[in-house]
């Protein structure tokens, strides 16, 4: 079954619809699950998408077991010193472009080295980038193992990231989205920012 709600902020609130509509037990641990993915997707719950309707599934998910601050420690608060590492490297290698509306991080092999983080250790650094007032596309690229370059793109309304990676084989929806290709990362990121260019205005 491939079930695509375009307006919802999560998939975890799509199974929180399928799970309590069905009549299916929402066990502790169930809505524990639900939340970090509610919480995870919807950035803290700071995204566009986020609605009325969204909290109240966090509300009821909270009523049936989810603990707030528990689940926002273990997520946020719950890094290895490695990860602190890989962040140095993350700010001394931040790029801008386009009077500050562009900004992106490659991070390669030696990036992991140096800090002894690994790759699953990247998730939210991209967020940094979007803390800049100025930033209306945000972009990071990764050197896969098996040869394959990894980017994930995020966007604040003006530019459609999704229209971007489907062009790469990827998806995702306007606001972030993320691709593969076999393309290096220099490459990647010189065409990225092209497409990024058409986007935004002059």
């Amino acid at each position: 079954m491939n079930l695509i709600d375009a307006d919802s902020p999560a998939t975890a609130q799509v199974l929180y619809d399928i799970i309590t509509e069905s009549r299916m037990p929402l066990t502790a641990e169930i809505a524990s699950n639900l939340y970090v993915g509610l919480m995870t997707d919807t950035g803290n719950f700071r995204y566009r998408q986020t609605t009325a309707r969204t909290f109240e599934v966090a509300a009821r998910l909270v009523a049936a077991g989810a603990d707030p601050t528990d689940l926002a420690q273990s997520c946020y608060q719950n890094f290895r010193a490695e990860r602190l590492l890989l962040m140095r490297e993350m700010f001394n290698a931040i790029h801008f472009a386009n009077r500050q509306r562009v900004a992106w991080f490659y991070l390669g092999p030696e990036s992991y080295a140096r800090s002894g983080a690994t790759p699953d250790e990247t998730e939210g650094l991209i967020e940094y980038l979007q803390m800049v007032r100025t930033v209306e596309a945000a972009f990071v690229i990764e050197s896969l193992p098996e040869g394959l370059t990894r980017a994930s793109m995020r966007s604040r309304g003006l530019v459609d990231v999704q229209k971007i990676c489907q062009e790469f084989g990827g998806g995702g929806h306007r606001l972030a989205a993320g691709l593969r290709t076999k393309l290096d990362p220099a490459a990647l990121e010189k065409k990225l920012l092209e497409l990024i260019a058409k986007q935004l205005p002059e």
